[in-house]
């Protein structure tokens, strides 16, 4: 049995959300009780919003890490935004917390050698837990008039780099 999936009415208020950079309200149309359960009919990943089960701490050797995020957003800005979720386990779908204590001035500074700045990734972090674990929510405006190119290329993994400067990301 397949899940539902979310209407279109639902779709129209997350884009909305999304172009206004409300975390909170995100959150709110996703998740419920606490610590955070996803709502019937969100259990995958779509074009607008992705889970990963922890954010990269802010060390140089999480550099790959920090640049397959980057990848990620900028692929939602050239796609019309959408959300990121830290601490979701996106193989069950549900919380496991992140612990990375990062703010948002930190987190954009980590992916702004690759996406330029010309745009401001909104970060919050939700759903505190008395562990330390959170949910950590990157809303990712639209693009505007012109879709964005990576401004460098990322750290080799294996040998090979994963994207290289001028490289234009797609959704798909």
């Amino acid at each position: 049995m397949t899940e539902p999936r979310p209407g279109e009415e639902f779709l129209e208020a997350l884009r909305t959300s999304i172009v206004n950079r409300d975390c909170r309200q995100v959150v709110q149309r996703f998740f419920e009780g606490n610590p955070p359960r996803l709502r019937t009919g969100l259990y995958r990943e779509d074009a607008y919003w992705e889970f990963k089960a922890g954010c990269p701490s802010l060390r140089r050797e999480n550099d790959l890490a920090w640049a397959e995020i980057a990848a990620l957003v900028l692929a939602l800005h050239n796609a019309n935004g959408g959300v990121i979720f830290f601490g979701i386990d996106d193989v069950r779908y549900s919380f496991c917390g992140t612990s990375t204590p990062i703010d948002p001035k930190q987190f954009n500074d980590k992916i702004r050698r690759y996406v330029g700045d010309t745009f401001w990734v909104a970060f919050n972090r939700e759903c505190p837990q008395p562990s330390g674990l959170y949910l950590g929510v990157a809303v990712v405006p639209p693009h505007g008039l012109t879709l964005k190119r990576f401004q460098s290329s990322s750290p080799p993994k294996q040998g090979k780099t994963f994207f290289e400067a001028g490289d234009l990301p797609v959704r798909d």
